[in-house]
C-alpha cells in the first residue's frame, strides 16, 4: 500500500516503481500489485483479500496507523515504510529515513510485535496530543498536501501569544491520579513499559517555547513546567463538550471522557 501524496513519497519520481523494484530485489514475493490511485479504504480490503503474509505500507504514521485494525491480533506482519513527514514509527523501529533504503532493511528484518495505544477504539503507535497545540496539526495537513509553510509559521506563533486555554482533566492509574494540566502529551513506550502521559502544568508564552523546543527534541518530560507520568491507563476529561486531539499526528475531534490503554505485543511487525 503506497500514499503518493506522502511528505516523503511524494519526492520520489516514482514511488510505486521505485518501491516494487526495491522489494523484489529485496527477496518480497508480490501476491498484490499495488494501486496508488485507489482510496486508502480500497487499497486495504485489496491487499488484504490477497492473504498476504506481510502488509507493506508505505506512507506516513497516520496511514500506518490507519491500517492498525485490520491487523490487531492476527498474523499478517505490518512492515511499514518511512514515507510522511515525521515518520516516528519507522525511525523507532530502526529503518532508515529513505523509503527504498528501508525496504532493503525489511528484507532483512525478523518478526516482532508492537505495542499499540488505543483512545476509545481508536488506534496509535507513537503519540496522541490533547489541547491547544493539536491545533498546529491541521495547518501542518495543509502544508502537507502542497500549502506553504507559512500558515504553519503563523499558527505556531499565535499559539505561543494566545490565553491560556481551560484545563483538563487527567485520571491516570488504579488507584485513580488526578492531574488538572493545560495539555497532556500521552506516548506508547518504545521498548516496553507503560504509557507515558506528560501533562503541561503551566503555560505562558516564553514557556511554550521552551516546551515546545522540548517535544521537538523528545524530552518534555524534562521541562520544568511538565509533570511526567507512566500508568497503564487513563481517562481525560475536559470542559467542553468535544475535545481536539492527535493520533499519531491525524487531528481529530472527540467526545470526552476519552479512555486510553496499552494494547501490549498487539500487531506483529517486521523489524531490522
Amino acid at each position: 500500500m503506497l500514499n503518493p501524496r506522502a511528505g516523503r513519497l511524494s519526492r520520489l519520481e516514482d514511488p510505486c516503481t521505485q518501491i516494487v523494484g526495491a522489494m523484489v530485489e529485496a527477496g518480497f514475493r508480490l501476491v498484490a500489485d499495488p494501486d496508488p490511485d485507489l482510496p486508502f479504504e480500497a487499497q486495504l480490503a485489496r491487499a488484504l483479500a490477497a492473504r498476504p503474509e506481510v502488509l507493506v505500507v508505505a506512507g506516513g504514521d497516520g496511514t500506518i496507523a490507519a491500517c492498525l485494525p485490520a491487523l490487531m491480533g492476527g498474523r499478517i506482519l505490518l512492515a511499514p515504510l518511512p514515507g510522511g513527514t515525521m515518520n516516528r514509527v519507522t525511525e523507532r523501529l530502526g529503518l532508515p529515513p529513505d523509503p527504498v533504503e528501508a525496504v532493503a532493511a525489511l528484507g532483512r528484518a525478523k518478526e516482532s510485535w508492537l505495542d499499540v495505544g488505543e483512545m476509545n477504539g481508536r488506534f496509535f503507535l507513537y503519540q496522541s496530543i490533547i489541547g491547544a497545540p493539536a491545533r498546529l496539526g491541521r495547518f501542518r495537513e495543509m502544508q502537507r498536501h502542497g500549502g506553504a509553510w507559512w500558515p504553519l509559521v503563523v499558527a505556531a506563533l499565535r499559539a505561543l501569544l494566545r490565553p491560556p486555554g481551560r484545563s483538563l482533566t487527567a485520571g491516570l492509574g488504579t488507584p485513580r491520579r488526578r492531574i488538572r494540566a493545560r495539555t497532556l502529551v500521552v506516548t506508547v513506550p518504545p521498548g516496553g513499559g507503560a504509557l507515558l502521559t506528560e501533562a503541561v502544568l503551566r503555560e505562558t508564552p516564553w514557556r511554550r517555547l521552551c516546551q515546545m523546543r522540548d517535544w521537538i527534541r523528545g524530552r518534555l518530560r524534562d521541562n520544568v513546567d511538565v509533570l511526567a507520568v507512566e500508568s497503564e491507563s487513563l481517562v481525560v476529561t475536559g470542559p467542553t463538550a468535544a475535545l481536539r486531539l492527535t493520533l499519531d499526528g491525524e487531528v481529530t475531534i472527540a467526545a470526552p471522557p476519552l479512555r486510553f490503554r496499552l494494547r501490549r505485543g498487539a500487531v506483529p511487525v517486521l523489524r531490522p
